[in-house]
């Protein structure tokens, strides 16, 4: 099951320009593991989409993981997760995007709810 954030504007006229984001992976499995595949992608000054950055990692049942990138300078970003795991339900991801302070920004945040499904991840070369 993969999922995407959609396009996440970064600031401007729309609020605060987000230096970073989280992805806090929490895998609610009390058996299984999960294989997280994360691809993200910004948004050029063309207004072209282009990959930021593609990472797989594993997070332990009953686990949760926080990883932090970099989206300073960009007019917007994407976050695109899958989870590989006998329980993909029972895996919740979140975004939420920091500014240059470490503050939260509100208006830039995906809960899993807010997310959509894809059924795939886009390919990065």
């Amino acid at each position: 099951m993969a999922f995407t954030t959609g396009i996440i504007v970064n600031g401007g006229v729309y609020g605060n320009t987000a230096a970073s984001y989280t992805l806090s992976i929490s895998n609610e499995s009390l058996v299984n593991g999960a294989t997280i595949q994360m691809h993200a992608f910004y948004v050029n000054n063309l207004l072209i989409r282009e990959p930021l950055y593609q990472f797989v990692f594993f997070v332990p049942a009953n686990t949760i993981d926080l990883r932090n990138f970099s989206v300073f300078g960009f007019i917007g970003y994407e976050v695109q997760y899958q989870a590989t795991t006998p329980t993909p339900n029972e895996v919740v991801a979140t975004v939420f995007a920091l500014d240059i302070n470490g503050n939260l920004i509100a208006n830039q945040k995906a809960l899993q709810s807010e997310m959509t499904f894809l059924p795939q991840l886009t390919p990065i070369p």
